[in-house]
């Protein structure tokens, strides 16, 4: 049973869930339709201002990533680190004590995750070969993102 003082954290926290869930479902569709074809290449990504619908794509995959990395970092980790009788702090530690918890595997590859927003968010102007880098990696870490957040909504339905 869980302590009272923690119900509303909870509540909280499944809605945050609630909120990854349709942020996951998003993603997975302009991710589905971005990577149709596998990787991106840097000369596809040159021709993008020919193809306006395929830019945004490419802009909604990089908003919706970064949307849940936000979603998942700044509201969902800290509150629940503290439902679950961690302090949270700072980004890293935060990840680490995920990690530690084996919520995360891996801090140091959440960070890396994390620095991909900027370039998302800046490579394309300058540079493709960056960009379709970072766009690749991005894809990569959905899953992984998806992986966590569904650890952390299983925990909290056994509470």
């Amino acid at each position: 049973m869980i302590d009272k003082a923690l119900l509303p954290e909870r509540n909280r926290i499944v809605e945050l869930l609630a909120v990854l869930t349709k942020e996951s479902r998003a993603l997975e569709d302009v991710r589905r339709r971005l990577f149709v074809n596998g990787a991106i290449a840097p000369d596809w990504l040159a021709g993008l201002d020919e193809r306006p619908h395929d830019a945004d794509m490419v802009e909604s995959f990089a908003a919706r990533f970064g949307r849940m990395q936000d979603t998942l970092g700044d509201k969902l980790f800290p509150r629940f680190l503290n439902f679950s009788g961690e302090k949270a702090g700072p980004m890293i530690d935060n990840l680490n004590k995920l990690e530690k918890l084996q919520f995360v595997p891996s801090a140091a590859r959440w960070m890396a995750m994390r620095a991909l927003r900027n370039k998302l968010v800046h490579e394309y102007l300058e540079d493709e070969v960056g960009f379709a880098e970072a766009l690749n990696s991005a894809n990569q870490f959905v899953d992984e993102m998806v992986k966590v957040y569904a650890s952390i909504e299983e925990y909290v339905d056994q509470k």
